[in-house]
């Protein structure tokens, strides 16, 4: 069997990725919280499985292997780095109907990983590209409990532009469309909006939005303060001079939250956790 993956993994990935991500020993655990929350089982060009039985496809580009690299091989967004995991995944066995909402959710590496890791979560999917969300809707047709949404997120309600600097599929980005913008748009909708249409009780924040993060915590939306964790990828290195991340550190720091830094992700965990303690605005 162990053959046989590595086999299909060695006609989906280059070599240098491959020895990343090839299945070892120990790397399949299927059970929530346990040592490896995902495991590539297998494929064929194009696709992987994961956990064994759940397909995700990609294009085979640059930007698409680096997601799957992120997500899937790093474990990024895995909560075991952090000593908190157990008090955190505490907060998530007591919550009845824990979401969370995946803001940049590209082709969908990072909403199926949390969608396998916590399977009582229900997870919206965020994500203003076609091309990208077309790719993202296919992923999630497996797993039921992720929901595609064609958005992406603001400080207020309205109307978004995508555009592409010319960094593959996961750079594209978004800003706020004018009254004299022609051409095609995406809804903006707020994380206040999300959590009011789709009721559930805030569990993990995602946010990886290409530079829209300084909008998105120019104001102070109430809905931050009800997820006890918040992951973000900040964006200063593509826009310098520009303090892409400075509303979210003041937003934070004026909290008691804790500040952890993973790869490329920040994540910002309250400090008054308690199980079963959750709400919406």
């Amino acid at each position: 069997m162990l053959a046989t993956a590595k086999a299909l993994l060695r006609d989906i990935l280059p070599p240098a990725l491959l020895r990343l991500l090839t299945v070892r020993r120990g790397d399949v655990a299927p059970k929530e919280g346990s040592e490896c929350s995902v495991a590539i089982t297998g494929g064929g060009r194009g696709k992987l499985i994961l956990n064994s039985q759940v397909p995700f496809f990609h294009r085979h580009t640059r930007a698409d292997l680096g997601v799957i690299e992120q997500v899937f091989q790093r474990r990024e967004y895995w909560l075991g780095h952090l000593q908190r995991d157990v008090e955190i995944r505490a907060f998530y066995k007591s919550c009845p109907d824990p979401l969370i909402i995946d803001c940049g959710a590209n082709i969908g590496a990072t909403s199926a990983w949390f969608a396998l890791d916590f399977p009582r979560c229900r997870v919206l999917a965020i994500e203003p590209e076609e091309g990208n969300f077309v790719l993202l809707e296919r992923n999630a047709s497996s797993l039921s409990a992720v929901l595609p949404i064609k958005a992406g997120v603001a400080s207020r309600p309205g109307a978004l532009v995508v555009s592409d600097p010319g960094l593959g599929e996961w750079a594209y980005r978004t800003s706020l469309a004018q009254p004299t913008t022609a051409g095609n748009t995406v809804p903006a909708v707020t994380v206040s909006g999300l959590l009011r249409e789709h009721r559930g009780n805030p569990f993990i924040l995602k946010i990886d939005v290409e530079g829209a993060e300084k909008d998105l915590f120019s104001e102070e939306d109430p809905a931050f303060d009800l997820f006890p964790v918040i992951v973000i990828e900040f964006h200063d290195w593509m826009f310098p001079k520009e303090a892409m991340s400075r509303n979210f550190l003041r937003w934070h720091s004026s909290r008691n939250r804790d500040f952890v830094v993973i790869g490329e992700n920040a994540f910002s965990i309250s400090n008054e956790i308690r199980a079963g303690v959750t709400g919406n605005p």
